[in-house]
């Protein structure tokens, strides 16, 4: 009987986990659809802060999440971070260099020059560091990259988001759906921003497919990256 308690709280954490996945996908799934149906130019400033206080509710769970268990990050930790951020960053900046007419005949093209890599390293990295905050940090690394070579202020609540929801999910025992989400929210996120700062307006129906679509080669990606990492967690001995 003793074996049995640990196991219980094993699977009510994983039930617990999926609760939680489903319930960030499903709101931004509705939050992505109600405001490319709603948009309209002349409101701009009003969802643009809908938006941002939309984004910031993740951030305000995160904080609270990683206040409650605090502690400094390893050394080694705040260097992977930087080195996983620089390679999505790369990753990033080389994509944008690609002809834009790849985007547009090519099915999920972002999905399979962004975040299928991105999701690649990122799940390699999320093998490699365990801690509570590592998510967060290396998203956060991203964006202040991304400020630096592309400085648009208003792109920072998406980087602070996109990192927020990943620490949100994050679990020592890799959620089966944290792959599916960092690509998802990334998309999701991405196409709602730059609805916002750029106009970039294209019917829901392109739109959710194409989110989705992100989110399962995110999922491939992830878990390729997770074999990865445990390859190259012999190396940190990890």
């Amino acid at each position: 009987m003793a074996t049995t308690h640990p196991n219980k709280h094993r699977r009510s954490k994983k039930i617990k986990n999926v609760l939680i996945d489903l319930v960030i996908i499903i709101a931004l799934g509705v939050f992505t659809v109600a405001l490319f149906c709603s948009y309209s130019p002349k409101n701009l400033l009003l969802f643009a802060i809908i938006l941002i206080f939309f984004s910031f509710t993740f951030v305000s769970v995160s904080i609270i999440i990683l206040l409650s268990e605090l502690k400094t990050m390893s050394s080694i930790n705040i260097v992977m971070s930087s080195a996983f951020a620089a390679l999505i960053f790369s990753i990033n900046y080389f994509s944008m260099l690609l002809p834009p007419f790849l985007y547009a005949i090519i099915p999920f093209a972002a999905g399979f020059f962004f975040y299928f890599p991105s999701s690649i390293v990122y799940g390699a990295f999320r093998y490699i560091a365990h801690e509570k905050g590592a998510a967060f940090f290396i998203m956060l690394l991203y964006g202040l990259l991304s400020e630096l070579f592309w400085p648009n202020l208003l792109w920072l609540p998406y980087y602070l988001a996109w990192g927020s929801i990943l620490e949100i999910v994050s679990d020592e025992e890799y959620p089966l759906l944290e792959g599916f989400i960092f690509g998802f929210v990334g998309a999701s996120l991405s196409v709602n921003y730059m609805l916002i700062t750029w106009g970039y307006y294209k019917p829901i129906f392109i739109i959710l497919p194409s989110i989705i679509g992100d989110g399962v080669l995110s999922l491939f990606g992830f878990r390729i990256g997770l074999k990865i990492g445990k390859e190259m967690s012999s190396v940190f001995g990890r």
